[in-house]
């Protein structure tokens, strides 16, 4: 699971960022993904792995591209929802599904 931390002002997210690294207790179970070289050596003072920002970014494409490869340009994806999923869908979009 992911889960996402807003900063609030008055602080700006390197604050926040910098707080937090200071808090871990298993500081070396952790990495951060950054370009800042201020969080970055925060980062390192603490312990927590840094993985430069574009680093990171190459290797989510590398990835991207090794799990699955793209579909032939002229192959036709079929993909079928079932009745629920069609009525959840007309839902989200405001629409009431026929009674029918």
């Amino acid at each position: 699971g992911v889960v996402c931390h807003f900063a609030l002002s008055p602080q700006d997210a390197d604050t926040q960022l910098i707080r937090r690294m200071k808090a871990l207790t298993r500081p070396r179970d952790w990495a951060i993904v950054t370009s800042d070289r201020v969080v970055a050596r925060a980062a390192e003072d603490c312990k927590v792995r840094v993985i430069d920002a574009r680093t990171f970014a190459n290797e989510l494409v590398a990835a991207s591209t090794r799990a699955k490869p793209a579909p032939a340009p002229d192959q036709k994806r079929d993909i079928r929802l079932s009745e629920a999923e069609i009525v959840e869908w007309m839902r989200l979009f405001g629409e009431e599904p026929d009674a029918t």
